[in-house]
């Protein structure tokens, strides 16, 4: 993790350099995922903020703006705002569809599914869970959000006591 955090910085750096803003923003994006889920909130939400300024100034939306809303939306489901954090996948699940991004919408199906969860919309909820896990299975994602949405998953059926669903992804994705 620290060697990746590494690399990031320096390649988000470059491209800033190099004037390429959308891509330099898109990997402060991935650095901010990736400090929340080591619980590194402050320096997480320091590059949500850093790579959210980076594309302030653009007229029109572009995908990067969806990766910085599954972050927000991580926060919201952090501090047990389900239904902003819910806002904030539908938003990025639009920009999705919008620019053809199969790794977000991955992560905003998977985002989605755990804020219904979190209200209690257990049904729908797993319903986008699933359709998250059949793209991390089908090799439809990138290797590391493979592995992000298959423990996010699994975590999540067990929070819910879905152990057969748990154990139905767990020998789809050995397959």
């Amino acid at each position: 993790d620290a060697q990746a955090s590494t690399l990031w910085m320096r390649a988000h750096h470059q491209l800033i350099d190099q004037g390429n803003v959308e891509r330099a923003a898109r990997l402060g994006f991935w650095l901010s995922l990736s400090l929340l889920l080591t619980g590194e909130m402050a320096r997480s939400t320091g590059w949500l903020a850093r790579s959210e300024r980076l594309l302030k100034d653009r007229k029109d939306a572009c995908v990067e703006h969806g990766y910085g809303l599954i972050v927000t939306g991580l926060l919201a489901m952090g501090k047990g705002s389900a239904g902003d954090a819910g806002a904030s996948f539908n938003q990025a699940l639009a920009l999705a569809e919008r620019f053809g991004d199969l790794d977000l919408l991955a992560l905003g199906l998977l985002g989605k599914g755990q804020s219904l969860i979190q209200s209690n919309n257990i049904a729908d909820g797993v319903a986008r869970l699933d359709e998250a896990m059949v793209a991390a299975t089908a090799g439809r994602v990138s290797p590391v959000l493979t592995g992000i949405i298959y423990c996010a998953g699994i975590l999540t059926c067990q929070r819910i006591f879905g152990l057969r669903r748990s154990r139905e992804w767990t020998a789809q994705l050995d397959a």
